[in-house]
């Protein structure tokens, strides 16, 4: 019977290799949440300026603009992922 049979177990776990057919994160999708966000909410200024033009609608209207932005930037990173 040979050897190897009685052989003890390495001391040391075996690492699985690491998968290159990941693709790396691409800084370009990212920046397109920031366009959009930035695009958006002087976007929703510029309309709170025409509406009212108090602080509180300018705040508000650019926030609402902001979170539109940020809806519509992170949906078109979802599509440019997928091709």
């Amino acid at each position: 019977m040979p050897q190897s049979k009685t052989r003890h177990a390495h001391k040391h776990p075996v690492h699985p290799p690491k998968p290159a057919h990941l693709p790396a994160k691409s800084k370009d999708n990212n920046r397109v949440i920031l366009i959009a966000v930035l695009f958006f909410g002087v976007l929703g200024l510029a309309i709170g300026y025409f509406i009212g033009g108090t602080a509180t609608v300018l705040l508000t209207s650019a926030i609402l603009g902001a979170g539109a932005g940020f809806i519509f930037g992170y949906s078109i990173k979802k599509s440019l992922k997928g091709k």
